[in-house]
């Protein structure tokens, strides 16, 4: 999940719970920063083949090579 992701949810959810009434209200980096420090939350680059695995395909392959 992308800090783009979090900062666009934010601004879902208080639309929802306040309305219009914080429209003001900015999501900034700095926000970001402290919200991912608050909850504990890390960012990592996935590179090489880590990063184009096909998580359905794992179901399938696991069992096999565990057993062995």
């Amino acid at each position: 999940m992308t800090g783009e992701i979090i900062q666009t949810k934010a601004k879902e959810f208080l639309q929802k719970m306040y309305g219009d009434a914080n429209s003001e209200f900015n999501f900034s980096i700095g926000w970001l920063e402290w919200f991912k420090a608050r909850h504990g939350t890390k960012s990592y680059r996935r590179f090489g083949e880590s990063g184009s695995v096909v998580i359905e395909n794992i179901k399938y392959v696991s069992p096999q090579m565990t057993a062995k």
